[in-house]
């Protein structure tokens, strides 16, 4: 998919009037650029736009960018059948953006893709540096202090992150 077409398709999710008009417009970003959960070449690129046009999206637009962010960034996260440099450049979208992330979880305002953007973050976790690491878990603590729902899943994360532990 050229890039013009996947610049369009992000415009249109982002900007979809209708919940149900976002959503088919991921469909065709995942369809396209995320088959199977794989990377494809090109993705980068729409991570990139995507993250350029949260400020601008409609209330719809927003619940499916972080619903193809977070699709994407489970993708970067461990072994994956995408090529070693899709991969590369997918991740170093993520972490250039991932203030985004970061303070969408800390903002004690809730929004209804807030546990896609905690998605983004667990991601990141796989292969961060040590300080954007510290950071990501300073922001999921702050999140996990808005309810229990948000607690029990900061928690699996915390399990994840310090791996198991010997008895």
């Amino acid at each position: 998919m050229s890039e013009p077409v996947v610049n369009e398709l992000v415009q249109r999710m982002q900007g979809a009037a209708s919940e149900q008009e976002a959503e088919r417009a991921r469909w065709q970003l995942e369809a396209a650029l995320l088959p199977n959960q794989v990377l494809r070449p090109g993705c980068g690129d729409m991570v990139a736009a995507v993250f350029d046009g949260l400020s601008s999206s409609s209330p719809g637009g927003l619940i499916e960018s972080w619903e193809v962010l977070s699709q994407v960034a489970a993708a970067t996260s461990g072994e994956s059948a995408a090529d070693g440099a899709t991969v590369s450049r997918v991740r170093d979208v993520l972490v250039q953006n991932a203030a985004a992330a970061l303070s969408r979880i800390a903002d004690q305002e809730p929004r209804a893709y807030d546990f896609l953007a905690v998605d983004v973050i667990d991601a990141l976790l796989t292969f961060v540096d040590p300080a954007l690491k510290e950071r990501c878990l300073d922001a999921l603590r702050i999140f996990q202090l808005r309810g229990p729902r948000e607690t029990a899943r900061v928690g699996v994360i915390l399990k994840d992150v310090s791996g198991p532990r010997s008895t």
